[in-house]
């Protein structure tokens, strides 16, 4: 309908005389024709501001394509910049994710400090092998004085998470799995951080005490009595 009736377009355009895209690399086609619509009519335009990352695209199971991005900005009339510092990785896994990618531009972090290793280690066997030798790094570095609670081991789906479990299990490696012994809720979720807080204090939690009572009063404002985790809040301030 945007797209076959011009009244339709400046309608919109008219209310909305400018679009902000975050994420644009997660667009499903069909939200891309209708920014395109809208942003592109040479009678009537909103003005497009996108942001996004191909190489960040994690939606492919809802349809999205990540090279729409990528076109929208090889247009003539769309200016394209290029972001070069990155806010939320260190040195280390910048340059390892730039040779993985073969990107060509040069992006440095904001904090210069290495920030830890990044190795690659080549494992034959499969997935259970893989996790096997996971798990025997994870010991190792528990025995030179890493915590438990500062080892994550990452997996693509649920399953491979739940299996992984079990093998650091077998192997004597306690391991916690989240979302596997209760839904995470706004309840579930305040109660770990109370605890976090408790235990580890503001500064290493990274919990202050007076957003908790922020996010507690939040919860009492609610339709608290009809509330599926009272009960379980309940029973464990109890």
């Amino acid at each position: 309908m945007v797209e076959g009736h011009e009244f339709v377009r400046h309608v919109l355009t008219s209310r909305y005389p400018v679009i902000y895209v975050d994420e644009s690399q997660d667009l499903a086609p069909g939200l891309d024709r209708l920014v395109k619509a809208l942003c592109f009519d040479y009678y009537n335009s909103s003005d497009l501001f996108a942001v996004g990352d191909p190489d960040q695209a994690i939606y492919g199971w809802t349809g999205s394509r990540p090279e729409l991005l990528d076109e929208l900005g090889a247009r003539s009339d769309v200016t394209r910049i290029y972001l070069d510092i990155n806010y939320r990785s260190k040195a280390e896994i910048i340059k390892h994710s730039i040779r993985i990618l073969d990107n060509f531009r040069r992006i440095r972090a904001r904090n210069e400090d290495e920030g830890g290793l990044v190795e690659a280690h080549y494992v034959p066997g499969g997935y259970d092998a893989q996790v096997r030798a996971a798990a025997q790094l994870a010991v190792s570095r528990h025995k030179s004085g890493t915590a438990l609670n500062e080892i994550a081991v990452l997996c693509v789906t649920n399953f491979e998470c739940s299996r992984a479990a079990a093998i650091f299990r077998d192997s004597g490696t306690p391991v916690f799995v989240r979302g596997s012994d209760y839904p995470q809720t706004p309840a579930t979720m305040l109660i770990e951080a109370l605890a976090a807080w408790s235990v580890l204090g503001h500064e290493d939690s990274g919990h202050r005490l007076g957003r908790l009572l922020q996010r507690w009063r939040g919860l009492l404002a609610g339709d608290w009595n009809r509330d599926s985790n009272f009960e379980l809040v309940r029973s464990l301030v109890r």
